[in-house]
């Protein structure tokens, strides 16, 4: 091989390094393109009236607070609502009236856009090429370090308030002005939008809403369930007061709900929506039912359901329900209910991997199946699919419409389930068709992204009022849930913000005492000065009076000015005590002050203490004479009951121990075989 035949082949070799590293660059991207967003947003507390518009809709609806939120999704609270959105470890809460739009939601890219009212801000974790922006009608907020963030957008000014608590931040405006916000806690206010400022910045003063984010902050940071699971799942906060944690021999960490209802199962309360990119999506009913259904794996030890998270890992990737279901493939029914052709559904065990029913890459099915051993593997039966107590099934007409539970609907059995056979997926929502002239009916196509409009006439007047009870009956109980909540979060909210009240009256204090020594000390100082200068005046004085004739007494002249110094000594002394008792005495006076109002406040929080422990007790001594009511009730014995042997004497009998008898007597004329001498 010559000279020239090596260097076109060497040149070949590196144009077919070149585009096998472009294909496989492109299918990297392509890959990444078809993948759905790994991370979602999630409603953690609901206070008041807030509405929801999900991407696609045109009517607004109650907000749902287990319901994934994602790009294109609208927020509104109205005037004194209160709402917390979660999105990984970060956390934005809004006071109403306000409008947030979530413009932009992914893997590496949080978007939020606040068109009026107030957010306050908080990033836990950023994680390397991840970014937050906050977008106003005046600015583009961009964070560049964990931190917590307060804005304020008010449009009859239009102007918005920015300032940064603690972290690092930047402002820009339209045309490319840029402004590094300080983290000293300083307020800016702009207007217009090249970061023209409207007033000078002055000091952020905390409200009732700043102290109420910061409760909320306290509390996360001591969350529980933050030791066994990521802070990136949404919802994980809810799990401390819903259930237990304990560890397990075969799977590690496991929770535990606190569940009464008998015949529960995973995903068996909720409801079954239409949601894009991912398709179908499980809405649970419970307060703390989003990240047991969307993360991690359901196990059975003895007659319990536990969650498996699974390992502690950064950044967890979202599944929109973690089931297989189970049905007839289509073209065949050979799976039916009573109802007519059956679908069911069960939760998938620990190991077990989730296949989507939409186009994914491996990298996204790697991030979803951490510990999954299982991803092609069809022909094994999964764990829980042939378990009545673990299925639920649903008429496939009634899929996808109101709740999945029904108290009427018939039980399984294994029977059942021996016929039905494993799917990939529901089959999609039915549209409305809509027919054409001169051409027949079609199917219009459904676009990603939007939401397909359901065939509400194959839907019965019956089902729909049932769902739309349903509903309103789910309303109200997670109303009264959140109700309980807050009343038993209220006293805990009010001492914190008293001692954060204390705090603020003691640093302030603090600082005038700092001050006003900063401003006595300056003063003995030009005292000192004056004095001093008055001083050498006198002596230059008396040297300039002096005749040049005159003759004193050997130690005269010095005798005299040593006594006048010494008595202007004495006079300066006077005066420095006097004022150092007075400042003394000013300090004691304030100190009794502070005193006096610490054992006002320390009376007041000890008189609501006592009376909420008054009114638990009267609210538990109501419930004991209820429940003592219920048993007399239950003690009362009709006519016409028959009472099994031995019930109807033990009953009096203890009665009758309970009062007080009289000293038998003697009694001779009493035969043997009275029932009293029995």
């Amino acid at each position: 091989m010559n000279r020239s035949n090596l260097i076109s082949l060497v040149r070949r070799l590196l144009i077919t390094a070149g585009l096998l590293l472009a294909g496989a660059a492109q299918l990297g991207a392509l890959a990444q393109d078809i993948d759905p967003p790994g991370r979602v947003a999630r409603l953690n507390l609901l206070q008041g009236t807030v509405g929801q518009l999900p991407a696609g809709d045109n009517d607004w609806s109650q907000a749902e607070i287990n319901r994934p939120l994602t790009t294109g999704d609208r927020l509104r609270a109205e005037p004194g609502a209160r709402l917390e959105l979660h999105s990984g470890s970060t956390a934005a809460r809004l006071e109403g009236p306000s409008m947030l739009d979530i413009s932009q939601l992914d893997d590496n890219t949080t978007r939020l856009t606040l068109s009026e009212g107030q957010l306050n801000l908080r990033v836990r974790n950023l994680y390397p090429g991840e970014q937050i922006e906050i977008d106003t009608p005046n600015l583009a907020l961009t964070v560049q370090q964990p931190g917590s963030y307060s804005l304020e957008v008010d449009p009859r000014s239009a102007t918005t308030r920015v300032a940064t608590r603690y972290g690092s931040a930047t402002v820009y405006g339209e045309n490319a002005e840029a402004m590094p916000l300080p983290a000293n806690g300083q307020q800016f206010t702009f207007a217009a939008r090249n970061l023209a400022q409207a007033a000078p910045p002055s000091a952020w003063r905390n409200d009732d809403f700043d102290l109420w984010a910061d409760a909320r902050d306290r509390a996360e940071d001591q969350s529980i369930s933050a030791r066994y699971v990521s802070r990136d799942i949404p919802g994980y906060q809810q799990l401390d007061a819903f259930g237990d944690w304990q560890n397990d021999t075969t799977y590690g960490a496991v929770w535990i709900p606190r569940v009464t209802v008998a015949g529960w199962a995973p995903y068996r309360y909720g409801q079954w929506r239409w949601i894009p990119p991912w398709g179908w999506t499980w809405v649970d009913d419970a307060p703390w039912g989003f990240a047991p259904f969307h993360y991690g794996r359901w196990a059975q030890l003895g007659p319990r359901w536990v969650w498996v998270p699974g390992p502690k890992a950064p950044r967890p990737t979202y599944a929109p329900a973690l089931v297989g279901f189970i049905g007839s493939q289509p073209g065949s029914s050979n799976w039916h209910l009573q109802a007519g052709p059956g679908i069911g559904w069960f939760p998938l065990a620990p190991g077990e991997a989730w296949r989507p029913g939409y186009r994914a890459s491996p990298r996204y099915l790697g991030n979803i199946n951490r510990d999954g051993g299982r991803q092609d593997d069809r022909s094994r039966p999964y764990f829980f699919q042939g378990r009545p107590n673990a299925v639920t099934a649903v008429p496939q007409a009634e899929f996808g419409h109101g709740p999945a539970w029904r108290q009427n609907r018939p039980g399984l059995r294994e029977a059942d389930l021996a016929h039905a056979q494993v799917l990939s997926a529901p089959p999609m929502p039915q549209v409305r068709q809509v027919p054409q002239a001169s051409q027949a009916p079609q199917v219009p196509q459904v676009r990603p992204g939007t939401r397909p409009d359901f065939d509400r006439s194959q839907r019965s007047d019956a089902a729909r009022s049932q769902a739309e009870q349903a509903q309103r009956a789910q309303i109200q109980a997670e109303e009264a849930r959140q109700r309980q909540q807050d009343a038993l979060q209220r006293p805990n909210l009010e001492r914190q913000a008293q001692q954060v009240q204390q705090e603020r009256l003691q640093r302030e204090m603090q600082l005038q005492q700092h001050q006003q020594l900063q401003q006595r000390q300056q003063l003995e100082q030009q005292q000192r000065q004056q004095q001093q200068q008055q001083q050498q005046q006198q002596q230059q004085q008396q040297q300039q009076r002096v005749q040049p004739n005159q003759i004193d007494p050997p130690g005269a002249r010095p005798q005299l000015q040593q006594s006048d110094l010494l008595r202007r000594e004495q006079q300066a002394q006077q005066e420095r005590q006097q004022r150092e008792t007075a400042q003394r005495e000013q300090l004691q006076r304030q100190q009794q002050l502070q005193q006096r109002e610490q054992q006002n406040q320390q009376a007041e929080q000890l008189r609501r203490e006592q009376q909420t422990q008054q009114e638990r007790q009267q609210r538990e001594l109501a419930q004991r004479e209820q429940l003592q009511r219920q048993q007399q009730q239950q003690q009362r014995v009709q006519p016409n009951q028959i009472d099994p042997p031995g019930a109807n004497r033990q009953q009096p009998a203890a009665q009758a121990d309970q009062q007080p008898r009289p000293k038998p007597r003697p009694n001779p004329q009493m035969l043997p075989g009275n029932n009293e001498q029995r």
